[in-house]
């Protein structure tokens, strides 16, 4: 899982989203002015990690019940 930066506007607090060819989750933290598309697994769950109101990571946990 590889998950690609995204520029934010800081003048106008935006954000453009490429539209790709999967499933994505955009990750947005505005204390760390960062944004991040994440693709999601086939089959699972991907849980946002944060500490102290800022986002620190993402962990995949796919499910092989239906693989």
């Amino acid at each position: 899982m590889q998950a690609q930066s995204l520029k934010i506007d800081l003048e106008s607090n935006t954000v453009i989203i490429p539209v790709g060819s999967g499933p994505l989750m955009v990750l947005i933290d505005p204390k760390r002015k960062a944004a991040n598309l994440v693709p999601l697994v086939e089959h699972g769950d991907i849980v946002v990690k944060c500490y102290q109101g800022r986002i620190t990571g993402y962990d995949e946990r796919k499910s092989h019940r239906f693989e």
